[in-house]
Protein backbone atom coordinates (compact mmCIF):
# COMPACT_ATOMS: atom_id res chain seq x y z
CA UNK A 1 0.00 0.00 0.00
CA UNK A 2 1.37 3.57 -0.90
CA UNK A 3 1.60 6.58 0.89
CA UNK A 4 2.15 5.80 4.33
CA UNK A 5 5.33 4.67 5.68
CA UNK A 6 4.31 4.25 9.31
CA UNK A 7 1.20 1.72 8.92
CA UNK A 8 2.11 -0.42 11.51
CA UNK A 9 0.95 0.50 15.02
CA UNK A 10 -0.24 -0.40 18.54
CA UNK A 11 -3.34 0.03 20.26
CA UNK A 12 -3.71 3.46 22.69
CA UNK A 13 -5.69 2.44 25.57
CA UNK A 14 -7.30 5.58 27.32
CA UNK A 15 -9.41 3.63 30.33
CA UNK A 16 -8.16 0.63 32.02
CA UNK A 17 -9.29 -3.07 31.58
CA UNK A 18 -11.68 -2.62 34.50
CA UNK A 19 -13.11 0.40 33.21
CA UNK A 20 -13.57 -1.11 29.46
CA UNK A 21 -15.50 -4.31 31.35
CA UNK A 22 -17.65 -1.76 33.29
CA UNK A 23 -18.90 -0.35 29.63
CA UNK A 24 -19.26 -3.99 28.42
CA UNK A 25 -21.04 -4.62 30.98
CA UNK A 26 -23.47 -1.69 31.05
CA UNK A 27 -23.86 -1.92 28.12
CA UNK A 28 -25.54 -5.60 27.92
CA UNK A 29 -27.58 -4.37 30.66
CA UNK A 30 -28.92 -2.03 28.47
CA UNK A 31 -29.37 -4.77 25.55
CA UNK A 32 -30.73 -7.12 28.43
CA UNK A 33 -33.11 -4.72 29.87
CA UNK A 34 -34.22 -1.99 27.95
CA UNK A 35 -33.17 -3.30 24.45
CA UNK A 36 -33.64 -1.97 21.13
CA UNK A 37 -36.15 -0.85 19.13
CA UNK A 38 -37.11 -3.04 15.83
CA UNK A 39 -38.49 -1.24 13.13
CA UNK A 40 -38.52 -4.51 10.19
CA UNK A 41 -40.30 -7.84 10.58
CA UNK A 42 -37.06 -8.79 8.49
CA UNK A 43 -34.96 -7.51 11.39
CA UNK A 44 -37.39 -9.39 14.07
CA UNK A 45 -36.73 -12.45 12.74
CA UNK A 46 -33.25 -12.73 12.49
CA UNK A 47 -32.85 -10.85 16.02
CA UNK A 48 -35.46 -14.26 17.08
CA UNK A 49 -33.18 -16.66 14.98
CA UNK A 50 -30.27 -15.46 17.27
CA UNK A 51 -31.62 -16.12 20.61
CA UNK A 52 -33.33 -13.26 21.37
CA UNK A 53 -36.35 -12.37 23.14
CA UNK A 54 -39.12 -10.36 21.25
CA UNK A 55 -41.56 -7.86 23.26
CA UNK A 56 -44.43 -5.18 22.43
CA UNK A 57 -46.01 -6.82 18.82
CA UNK A 58 -42.38 -7.57 17.96
CA UNK A 59 -41.06 -4.62 18.24
CA UNK A 60 -38.64 -4.52 21.33
CA UNK A 61 -35.55 -7.06 20.89
CA UNK A 62 -34.04 -7.85 24.38
CA UNK A 63 -30.55 -9.12 23.73
CA UNK A 64 -29.02 -11.34 26.21
CA UNK A 65 -25.08 -11.39 26.62
CA UNK A 66 -24.93 -14.82 25.45
CA UNK A 67 -26.11 -14.22 22.06
CA UNK A 68 -23.80 -11.35 21.98
CA UNK A 69 -20.56 -13.04 22.92
CA UNK A 70 -21.57 -15.40 20.15
CA UNK A 71 -21.97 -13.09 17.62
CA UNK A 72 -18.57 -11.68 18.26
CA UNK A 73 -17.04 -15.25 18.42
CA UNK A 74 -18.52 -15.15 14.89
CA UNK A 75 -16.76 -11.98 13.55
CA UNK A 76 -13.36 -12.77 11.53
CA UNK A 77 -10.78 -11.47 13.04
CA UNK A 78 -9.34 -9.43 9.81
CA UNK A 79 -10.40 -8.94 5.90
CA UNK A 80 -9.51 -6.96 2.63
CA UNK A 81 -10.88 -4.39 0.72
CA UNK A 82 -9.06 -4.69 -2.81
CA UNK A 83 -8.01 -2.01 -5.58
CA UNK A 84 -10.06 -3.35 -8.42
CA UNK A 85 -7.51 -4.51 -10.86
CA UNK A 86 -4.67 -3.20 -8.80
CA UNK A 87 -3.45 -4.69 -5.66
CA UNK A 88 -1.24 -2.00 -4.60
CA UNK A 89 -4.43 -0.27 -3.19
CA UNK A 90 -5.70 -3.26 -1.08
CA UNK A 91 -6.53 -2.36 2.53
CA UNK A 92 -6.03 -4.99 5.10
CA UNK A 93 -8.58 -4.27 8.02
CA UNK A 94 -7.57 -5.37 11.67
CA UNK A 95 -4.21 -6.18 11.08
CA UNK A 96 -2.88 -2.78 12.45
CA UNK A 97 -2.48 -1.03 9.26
CA UNK A 98 -3.62 2.65 9.22
CA UNK A 99 -5.65 4.00 6.18
CA UNK A 100 -6.72 7.19 5.16
CA UNK A 101 -10.13 7.60 3.21
CA UNK A 102 -11.66 11.15 1.97
CA UNK A 103 -14.86 12.40 3.12
CA UNK A 104 -17.43 15.08 1.86
CA UNK A 105 -20.13 17.57 2.41
CA UNK A 106 -23.09 18.81 0.65
CA UNK A 107 -21.48 21.92 -0.65
CA UNK A 108 -18.40 22.93 -2.46
CA UNK A 109 -16.14 25.70 -1.36
CA UNK A 110 -15.44 26.57 -4.88
CA UNK A 111 -11.37 26.80 -5.17
CA UNK A 112 -11.46 28.86 -8.67
CA UNK A 113 -14.09 31.57 -7.63
CA UNK A 114 -13.95 31.01 -3.70
CA UNK A 115 -17.77 30.55 -4.15
CA UNK A 116 -19.56 28.50 -1.16
CA UNK A 117 -22.32 26.56 -3.65
CA UNK A 118 -23.80 23.13 -4.28
CA UNK A 119 -22.20 20.40 -5.60
CA UNK A 120 -22.90 19.37 -9.68
CA UNK A 121 -22.00 16.39 -11.22
CA UNK A 122 -18.16 17.99 -12.32
CA UNK A 123 -17.49 18.26 -8.86
CA UNK A 124 -18.16 14.40 -7.81
CA UNK A 125 -15.88 13.81 -11.21
CA UNK A 126 -13.21 16.38 -9.98
CA UNK A 127 -13.24 14.86 -6.38
CA UNK A 128 -12.87 10.99 -7.52
CA UNK A 129 -9.81 12.43 -9.80
CA UNK A 130 -8.37 14.19 -6.42
CA UNK A 131 -8.46 11.91 -4.22
CA UNK A 132 -7.39 9.05 -6.56
CA UNK A 133 -3.99 10.93 -7.40
CA UNK A 134 -3.06 11.17 -3.61
CA UNK A 135 -1.25 8.90 -2.48
CA UNK A 136 -1.78 9.27 1.12
CA UNK A 137 -5.66 8.52 0.12
CA UNK A 138 -6.18 5.03 0.66
CA UNK A 139 -9.57 4.79 -0.33
CA UNK A 140 -12.72 6.76 -0.92
CA UNK A 141 -15.94 8.09 0.59
CA UNK A 142 -18.41 9.35 -1.34
CA UNK A 143 -16.69 12.51 -3.76
CA UNK A 144 -20.11 14.94 -3.07
CA UNK A 145 -23.02 13.88 -0.72
CA UNK A 146 -25.61 15.09 -3.39
CA UNK A 147 -25.02 16.02 -7.08
CA UNK A 148 -27.77 19.26 -7.24
CA UNK A 149 -27.48 19.46 -10.96
CA UNK A 150 -29.12 15.45 -11.38
CA UNK A 151 -32.58 13.75 -10.49
CA UNK A 152 -32.52 13.10 -7.25
CA UNK A 153 -34.39 9.43 -8.31
CA UNK A 154 -31.06 8.54 -9.36
CA UNK A 155 -28.21 10.65 -7.73
CA UNK A 156 -26.91 7.75 -6.16
CA UNK A 157 -26.68 5.84 -9.59
CA UNK A 158 -25.10 8.76 -10.62
CA UNK A 159 -22.41 9.07 -7.98
CA UNK A 160 -20.95 5.38 -7.98
CA UNK A 161 -21.32 5.72 -12.31
CA UNK A 162 -18.26 8.74 -11.83
CA UNK A 163 -16.80 6.71 -9.00
CA UNK A 164 -15.81 3.68 -10.65
CA UNK A 165 -14.92 4.87 -13.43
CA UNK A 166 -12.20 7.85 -12.73
CA UNK A 167 -10.70 5.49 -9.76
CA UNK A 168 -9.79 1.49 -8.79
CA UNK A 169 -9.31 2.38 -5.16
CA UNK A 170 -11.83 0.66 -2.61
CA UNK A 171 -14.24 2.77 -0.97
CA UNK A 172 -17.29 3.21 1.73
CA UNK A 173 -20.80 3.90 1.14
CA UNK A 174 -22.99 5.43 3.42
CA UNK A 175 -26.72 6.83 2.99
CA UNK A 176 -29.57 6.79 0.27
CA UNK A 177 -32.10 8.52 -1.22
CA UNK A 178 -34.66 6.06 -0.61
CA UNK A 179 -35.26 5.76 -4.20
CA UNK A 180 -36.97 2.30 -5.39
CA UNK A 181 -34.45 -0.07 -6.14
CA UNK A 182 -31.73 2.04 -4.90
CA UNK A 183 -29.85 -0.88 -3.01
CA UNK A 184 -30.09 -2.75 -5.52
CA UNK A 185 -28.97 -0.98 -8.81
CA UNK A 186 -25.80 0.11 -6.68
CA UNK A 187 -24.68 -3.23 -5.96
CA UNK A 188 -25.02 -4.66 -9.19
CA UNK A 189 -22.96 -1.50 -10.22
CA UNK A 190 -20.24 -2.30 -7.74
CA UNK A 191 -20.44 -6.02 -9.35
CA UNK A 192 -19.63 -5.06 -12.81
CA UNK A 193 -16.79 -3.07 -11.23
CA UNK A 194 -15.83 -5.68 -10.14
CA UNK A 195 -15.82 -8.11 -12.61
CA UNK A 196 -19.26 -10.13 -11.78
CA UNK A 197 -21.00 -11.80 -8.78
CA UNK A 198 -18.72 -13.67 -7.97
CA UNK A 199 -15.80 -11.49 -8.01
CA UNK A 200 -16.98 -8.93 -5.47
CA UNK A 201 -17.68 -11.52 -3.06
CA UNK A 202 -13.99 -13.22 -3.62
CA UNK A 203 -11.90 -9.73 -3.63
CA UNK A 204 -14.83 -7.05 -2.46
CA UNK A 205 -14.26 -3.46 -3.24
CA UNK A 206 -16.51 -1.35 -1.06
CA UNK A 207 -17.45 -1.17 2.49
CA UNK A 208 -20.95 -0.48 3.49
CA UNK A 209 -21.71 1.15 6.53
CA UNK A 210 -24.91 0.10 8.39
CA UNK A 211 -26.20 2.45 11.20
CA UNK A 212 -28.16 2.37 14.13
CA UNK A 213 -30.85 4.66 14.38
CA UNK A 214 -30.19 6.80 17.56
CA UNK A 215 -31.53 6.25 20.04
CA UNK A 216 -31.81 2.65 20.06
CA UNK A 217 -33.56 1.67 17.09
CA UNK A 218 -33.09 -1.11 14.34
CA UNK A 219 -33.62 0.81 11.22
CA UNK A 220 -35.93 -0.69 7.98
CA UNK A 221 -33.55 1.49 5.46
CA UNK A 222 -29.97 0.26 7.08
CA UNK A 223 -31.88 -3.50 7.77
CA UNK A 224 -32.39 -3.46 4.11
CA UNK A 225 -28.22 -2.03 3.32
CA UNK A 226 -27.44 -4.75 6.00
CA UNK A 227 -28.80 -8.18 4.12
CA UNK A 228 -27.66 -6.37 0.41
CA UNK A 229 -24.22 -5.85 1.44
CA UNK A 230 -24.10 -9.15 2.91
CA UNK A 231 -25.77 -11.15 0.03
CA UNK A 232 -23.22 -9.29 -2.38
CA UNK A 233 -19.87 -10.06 -0.48
CA UNK A 234 -19.58 -6.52 0.59
CA UNK A 235 -17.63 -6.05 4.34
CA UNK A 236 -19.78 -3.37 6.97
CA UNK A 237 -18.76 -0.84 8.96
CA UNK A 238 -21.19 -1.18 11.77
CA UNK A 239 -21.90 2.23 13.56
CA UNK A 240 -24.04 4.25 15.94
CA UNK A 241 -24.43 7.73 15.12
CA UNK A 242 -25.47 9.46 18.37
CA UNK A 243 -25.31 13.00 19.43
CA UNK A 244 -24.36 13.36 23.23
CA UNK A 245 -27.30 15.55 24.66
CA UNK A 246 -29.62 14.92 22.03
CA UNK A 247 -30.03 11.29 20.74
CA UNK A 248 -27.69 10.50 23.34
CA UNK A 249 -26.62 11.16 26.84
CA UNK A 250 -24.80 14.30 27.62
CA UNK A 251 -21.84 12.28 29.31
CA UNK A 252 -19.01 10.92 27.99
CA UNK A 253 -19.78 8.22 29.73
CA UNK A 254 -23.41 7.57 28.54
CA UNK A 255 -22.26 8.42 25.24
CA UNK A 256 -19.97 5.45 24.99
CA UNK A 257 -22.21 2.45 26.58
CA UNK A 258 -25.09 3.45 24.11
CA UNK A 259 -22.71 3.81 21.64
CA UNK A 260 -21.24 0.19 22.20
CA UNK A 261 -24.70 -0.95 23.33
CA UNK A 262 -26.09 0.12 19.34
CA UNK A 263 -22.68 -1.28 17.74
CA UNK A 264 -23.29 -4.50 19.69
CA UNK A 265 -26.62 -4.55 18.58
CA UNK A 266 -25.84 -4.74 14.93
CA UNK A 267 -23.41 -7.32 14.96
CA UNK A 268 -25.71 -9.74 16.10
CA UNK A 269 -28.34 -8.87 13.64
CA UNK A 270 -25.56 -9.42 11.18
CA UNK A 271 -23.86 -12.33 12.34
CA UNK A 272 -27.68 -13.83 12.51
CA UNK A 273 -28.29 -13.30 8.74
CA UNK A 274 -24.58 -13.95 7.44
CA UNK A 275 -22.53 -16.06 10.10
CA UNK A 276 -19.25 -15.36 10.11
CA UNK A 277 -19.44 -12.06 7.93
CA UNK A 278 -16.59 -9.68 7.83
CA UNK A 279 -17.21 -6.44 9.83
CA UNK A 280 -15.68 -3.16 11.06
CA UNK A 281 -16.64 -1.01 14.33
CA UNK A 282 -16.97 2.38 13.51
CA UNK A 283 -18.19 5.25 15.68
CA UNK A 284 -19.58 9.22 14.53
CA UNK A 285 -20.10 10.62 18.45
CA UNK A 286 -19.84 14.01 18.73
CA UNK A 287 -21.68 16.21 20.99
CA UNK A 288 -24.54 18.58 19.41
CA UNK A 289 -23.90 22.19 19.57
CA UNK A 290 -27.29 23.72 21.39
CA UNK A 291 -26.66 27.17 19.26
CA UNK A 292 -27.33 25.46 16.06
CA UNK A 293 -28.54 21.78 16.71
CA UNK A 294 -25.82 19.77 14.11
CA UNK A 295 -23.01 18.27 15.72
CA UNK A 296 -20.24 19.88 17.51
CA UNK A 297 -16.62 19.83 16.06
CA UNK A 298 -14.06 19.25 18.90
CA UNK A 299 -13.37 17.64 22.02
CA UNK A 300 -16.40 16.19 24.16
CA UNK A 301 -15.26 18.90 27.11
CA UNK A 302 -16.45 21.78 24.10
CA UNK A 303 -19.48 20.00 22.86
CA UNK A 304 -20.74 19.09 26.63
CA UNK A 305 -19.77 22.23 28.54
CA UNK A 306 -18.69 24.78 25.82
CA UNK A 307 -22.19 24.36 23.55
CA UNK A 308 -23.94 22.53 26.20
CA UNK A 309 -25.72 26.21 27.65
CA UNK A 310 -28.62 24.13 28.48
CA UNK A 311 -29.32 20.71 27.39
CA UNK A 312 -31.86 19.16 25.47
CA UNK A 313 -33.54 17.16 28.47
CA UNK A 314 -33.91 19.90 30.32
CA UNK A 315 -35.16 22.03 27.39
CA UNK A 316 -37.55 19.35 26.88
CA UNK A 317 -38.74 19.02 30.16
CA UNK A 318 -39.20 23.13 29.71
CA UNK A 319 -41.12 22.36 26.79
CA UNK A 320 -43.67 19.95 28.68
CA UNK A 321 -44.22 22.35 31.62
CA UNK A 322 -45.06 25.17 29.47
CA UNK A 323 -47.47 22.87 27.19
CA UNK A 324 -49.08 22.25 30.83
CA UNK A 325 -49.38 25.31 31.93
CA UNK A 326 -50.99 26.72 28.60
CA UNK A 327 -52.95 24.12 28.26
CA UNK A 328 -54.55 25.52 32.52
CA UNK A 329 -54.50 29.23 31.22
CA UNK A 330 -56.89 28.07 28.29
CA UNK A 331 -59.11 26.06 30.89
CA UNK A 332 -59.10 29.54 33.29
CA UNK A 333 -60.10 31.76 30.50
CA UNK A 334 -62.86 29.62 29.46
CA UNK A 335 -64.21 29.51 32.34
CA UNK A 336 -64.56 33.25 32.81
CA UNK A 337 -65.98 33.19 29.46
CA UNK A 338 -63.66 35.02 27.15
CA UNK A 339 -61.86 33.22 24.00
CA UNK A 340 -57.85 32.95 23.47
CA UNK A 341 -57.59 34.61 20.27
CA UNK A 342 -55.76 32.23 17.80
CA UNK A 343 -53.57 33.10 14.89
CA UNK A 344 -54.57 29.43 13.54
CA UNK A 345 -53.89 26.01 13.49
CA UNK A 346 -50.88 24.18 13.25
CA UNK A 347 -50.54 19.85 12.52
CA UNK A 348 -46.96 18.99 13.17
CA UNK A 349 -44.60 15.72 12.96
CA UNK A 350 -41.56 14.02 12.32
CA UNK A 351 -41.43 12.22 9.33
CA UNK A 352 -41.75 8.84 8.19
CA UNK A 353 -38.31 6.95 9.16
CA UNK A 354 -37.19 9.79 12.10
CA UNK A 355 -38.53 8.94 15.49
CA UNK A 356 -36.90 12.17 17.37
CA UNK A 357 -39.10 14.46 19.27
CA UNK A 358 -37.44 16.99 21.06
CA UNK A 359 -37.00 19.89 18.39
CA UNK A 360 -40.49 19.39 16.96
CA UNK A 361 -42.34 19.70 20.37
CA UNK A 362 -39.84 22.85 21.91
CA UNK A 363 -41.18 24.15 18.12
CA UNK A 364 -44.80 23.68 18.94
CA UNK A 365 -44.65 24.37 22.77
CA UNK A 366 -42.79 27.98 21.30
CA UNK A 367 -45.89 28.40 18.85
CA UNK A 368 -48.66 27.86 21.03
CA UNK A 369 -46.91 30.50 23.78
CA UNK A 370 -47.53 32.89 20.25
CA UNK A 371 -50.82 32.39 19.98
CA UNK A 372 -51.07 29.45 17.44
CA UNK A 373 -53.31 26.37 17.97
CA UNK A 374 -50.68 23.37 17.68
CA UNK A 375 -51.42 19.85 16.50
CA UNK A 376 -48.61 17.63 17.60
CA UNK A 377 -49.44 13.86 15.95
CA UNK A 378 -46.33 12.85 16.82
CA UNK A 379 -43.02 10.87 14.84
CA UNK A 380 -42.47 8.68 12.47
CA UNK A 381 -45.64 10.11 10.36
CA UNK A 382 -46.31 8.66 7.09
CA UNK A 383 -47.26 10.33 3.93
CA UNK A 384 -51.28 10.02 4.09
CA UNK A 385 -51.29 10.15 8.14
CA UNK A 386 -50.08 13.73 7.57
CA UNK A 387 -52.80 14.61 4.89
CA UNK A 388 -55.42 12.95 7.06
CA UNK A 389 -54.11 15.06 10.21
CA UNK A 390 -54.61 18.57 8.14
CA UNK A 391 -58.17 17.36 6.65
CA UNK A 392 -59.15 16.07 10.77
CA UNK A 393 -58.27 19.79 12.63
CA UNK A 394 -58.94 22.04 9.13
CA UNK A 395 -55.25 23.08 10.00
CA UNK A 396 -53.99 26.51 8.14
CA UNK A 397 -50.71 25.21 8.49
CA UNK A 398 -48.21 22.00 8.23
CA UNK A 399 -44.86 21.68 10.50
CA UNK A 400 -42.71 18.87 9.34
CA UNK A 401 -39.03 17.88 11.01
CA UNK A 402 -36.19 15.34 10.99
CA UNK A 403 -33.36 15.23 12.46
CA UNK A 404 -31.62 12.50 10.07
CA UNK A 405 -30.89 13.16 6.36
CA UNK A 406 -31.98 9.75 5.28
CA UNK A 407 -35.65 10.64 5.28
CA UNK A 408 -35.53 14.01 4.04
CA UNK A 409 -37.28 13.17 0.86
CA UNK A 410 -40.72 11.89 2.72
CA UNK A 411 -41.14 16.20 3.02
CA UNK A 412 -41.35 16.06 -0.98
CA UNK A 413 -43.67 13.36 -0.78
CA UNK A 414 -46.43 14.98 1.39
CA UNK A 415 -46.25 17.81 -0.46
CA UNK A 416 -46.06 16.15 -3.89
CA UNK A 417 -49.62 14.35 -2.10
CA UNK A 418 -50.88 17.46 -1.15
CA UNK A 419 -50.44 18.87 -4.41
CA UNK A 420 -52.61 15.81 -6.15
CA UNK A 421 -55.36 16.18 -3.94
CA UNK A 422 -56.16 19.72 -4.64
CA UNK A 423 -55.33 20.60 -0.83
CA UNK A 424 -52.11 22.57 -1.10
CA UNK A 425 -52.82 25.99 -2.23
CA UNK A 426 -54.78 26.58 0.82
CA UNK A 427 -51.82 25.04 3.60
CA UNK A 428 -48.72 27.13 4.65
CA UNK A 429 -45.91 24.39 4.90
CA UNK A 430 -42.85 24.95 6.95
CA UNK A 431 -40.17 22.35 7.68
CA UNK A 432 -36.92 21.96 10.21
CA UNK A 433 -34.64 19.97 11.43
CA UNK A 434 -30.81 19.91 11.46
CA UNK A 435 -30.02 18.53 7.59
CA UNK A 436 -32.79 21.40 6.05
CA UNK A 437 -31.57 24.11 4.67
CA UNK A 438 -33.22 27.16 2.50
CA UNK A 439 -32.14 25.50 -0.77
CA UNK A 440 -34.07 21.79 0.06
CA UNK A 441 -37.23 23.55 1.14
CA UNK A 442 -37.21 25.72 -2.09
CA UNK A 443 -36.55 22.78 -4.35
CA UNK A 444 -39.35 20.76 -2.56
CA UNK A 445 -42.15 23.56 -2.96
CA UNK A 446 -42.02 24.46 0.92
CA UNK A 447 -43.43 27.84 1.78
CA UNK A 448 -40.57 28.15 4.60
CA UNK A 449 -38.17 26.69 6.72
CA UNK A 450 -37.73 27.50 10.55
CA UNK A 451 -33.79 27.63 11.43
CA UNK A 452 -35.00 27.36 15.35
CA UNK A 453 -37.97 27.78 17.17
CA UNK A 454 -38.05 31.36 17.37
CA UNK A 455 -37.73 31.69 13.28
CA UNK A 456 -40.15 28.76 12.72
CA UNK A 457 -43.03 31.29 14.79
CA UNK A 458 -41.42 34.54 13.07
CA UNK A 459 -41.68 32.34 9.63
CA UNK A 460 -44.73 31.51 10.46
CA UNK A 461 -46.39 34.67 11.07
CA UNK A 462 -45.06 35.90 7.93
CA UNK A 463 -46.86 33.25 5.98
CA UNK A 464 -50.16 33.63 8.06
CA UNK A 465 -49.86 37.89 7.46
CA UNK A 466 -49.76 38.46 10.73
CA UNK A 467 -47.49 41.79 12.12
CA UNK A 468 -44.81 41.02 14.83
CA UNK A 469 -41.55 42.10 15.65
CA UNK A 470 -39.15 39.01 15.41
CA UNK A 471 -38.02 39.94 19.29
CA UNK A 472 -41.58 39.55 20.65
CA UNK A 473 -41.86 36.18 18.96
Amino acid sequence: MKGFDGKLVGSVYPITREECQMVHDAAIRVLEQGGMRCDDERAAKMFEAAGCTLENNRELVKIPEKVVMDALDECPGSFTLHGRNDPTHDCSIGTGEVHFCSVTGRYIDDIRTGERRKATRRDAIEGTLMADALEQVHGLYKPVMWIYDEEKICNSQILTTEWMKNTNKPGTWVYDTGAENEVSDLIKMWQIAAGGEEEMRQKPHMLGHVVVNPPRVIDVHYTSWLMGFCDCGAPLSIESALMGGATGPATRAGMLVQCIAETLALVVQCQSYKPGHPLAFCSFSPAMDMRTGLWATGTPEYGIVGAGIIFLPELAMAADVMKQGAAILDERIRAIGEKRTSHGKVVIGTIKGDIHDIGKSVVGAVLQANGYDVVDIGTDIDVEVFIEAVKEHNADALGMSTLLTLPLMEMEKVINRMKEIGMRDNIKVIVGGSPVTQEFADEIGADAVGFDAQDAVFKLDGLMGINRSRASA
